[in-house]
């Protein structure tokens, strides 16, 4: 339904990438294709290594987000409410007595999903929430007409989450759900750059992101009962272009 409008924040993606984008960005962006983190050279691997030191919370983040080590950040909040459905699958199947071939074939069947899928998903959740919370301070400090308040949230938003960006493997994406997680994903990444310098992405980045984030059918924890009112504002809002297009035309 919200298709062509979600669409357009990774036309402007590719188009910020290549026109000569800000250091932070193309950092982003070349570590994306290389499959390291962009705060090391290390391989994507390697970080697993390193979250064994972080919190219970911050374990759950996918190897290509980098997580902060600060206490009590915005990245070390519980992730979703509900299981990821793969988890859950894998959990069941690990609970029996013993597995028969069919639930070893579905073990690995889910692992392999996990991978795919489950990583670019939950950087989606965490990338998403700061993005959201990014985007309401910014408009509130722009309602409020005091710049100077920008002084007050901004570094410290920025100091929590400067090391949180995404940066997957390219075996990670098997099919194509993963690799819309990952276009989301990494679009969230670029859009954060974009306020940790103390400007708004591109409106129609804002757009789609929050179209993808809201109306795309996923099982991302922004389905959840609790997000009906930001999904109502962005169903509003694409009606309202609709209608003033039709009305053009």
């Amino acid at each position: 339904m919200g298709g062509s409008l979600s669409s357009a924040c990774f036309v402007v993606y590719h188009q910020v990438t290549k026109e000569s984008p800000q250091p932070p960005v193309a950092e982003a962006h070349a570590a994306a294709k290389e499959g390291t983190a962009s705060t090391s050279t290390a391989p994507v691997e390697d970080s697993l290594a390193s979250s064994s030191r972080a919190s219970s919370a911050s374990q759950l983040l996918p190897s290509g987000v980098t997580p902060s080590q600060e206490s009590g950040s915005v990245e070390q909040t519980r992730l979703a409410k509900k299981p990821n459905p793969t988890l859950e699958v894998c959990r069941e199947i690990l609970k029996k007595p013993w597995l028969a071939k069919e639930d070893l074939d579905e073990l690995v069947t889910q692992t392999e999903r996990l991978c795919g899928q489950g990583y670019p998903l939950y950087a989606i959740e965490t990338l998403g929430t700061i993005f959201i919370v990014f985007d309401t301070l910014y408009c509130a400090t722009e309602v409020l007409g005091d710049p100077s308040l920008k002084d007050v949230w901004l570094p410290r938003l920025v100091r929590r989450t400067e090391g949180i960006r995404f940066t997957p493997k390219q075996s990670f994406l098997i099919n194509d759900k993963s690799t819309r997680n990952a276009e989301v994903a990494r679009t969230l990444s670029v859009a954060l750059e974009y306020y940790r310098r103390g400007s708004r992405p591109p409106a129609r980045m804002v757009v789609g992101l929050k179209e993808a984030l809201f109306c795309e059918p996923a099982s991302s924890k922004f389905n959840a009962e609790q997000w009906d009112p930001w999904r109502a504002d962005a169903e509003d809002f694409r009606e309202s272009i609709e209608s003033s297009l039709a009305e053009n035309k």
